[in-house]
């Protein structure tokens, strides 16, 4: 999906982007998202998990599998994901919440693969998000 960055479905990614990161406390220096060839989010996650207590974790939204959590790793090492959450592309902020709670307590909730969504909706739910006041 390439969103023209003006159009409120982008507005909406950073407005949902910035809700998810608000019911986490996630600050906003710890946050991005970007839309090019797909939209994509990160939120550096100021907890850790009890078996990788050593590393921070990292939470990650894509248009193609939603939500994961994965552990952080040096730029040359592949990526570790600890779980995708599955069900919703867009999940309420309260259960990204919860399954991120999930995790770090050292259940792995979701999926170990990630799951495949169809982006034909996302335009138009992201877009509900666009001019809504997070806090």
């Amino acid at each position: 999906m390439n969103l023209d960055p003006d159009s409120q479905a982008a507005q909406g990614l950073g407005a949902y982007v910035a809700a998810v990161a608000h019911a986490l406390t996630v600050p906003r220096h710890a946050v991005s998202f970007e839309i090019a060839e797909y939209a994509s989010a990160y939120l550096a996650l100021a907890v850790r998990s009890g078996n990788f207590p050593d590393r921070d974790l990292m939470l990650v939204w894509d248009e193609h599998h939603g939500w994961s959590v994965g552990v952080e790793t040096d730029p040359g090492e592949p990526p570790v994901v600890l779980s995708y959450l599955s069900g919703d592309l867009l999940p309420e902020p309260s259960q990204v919440r919860a399954f991120v709670d999930e995790v770090v307590a050292g259940s792995y909730p979701g999926e170990l693969h990630p799951p495949r969504f169809s982006g034909a909706e996302l335009p138009g739910r992201l877009a509900r998000y666009a001019g809504e006041s997070i806090v």
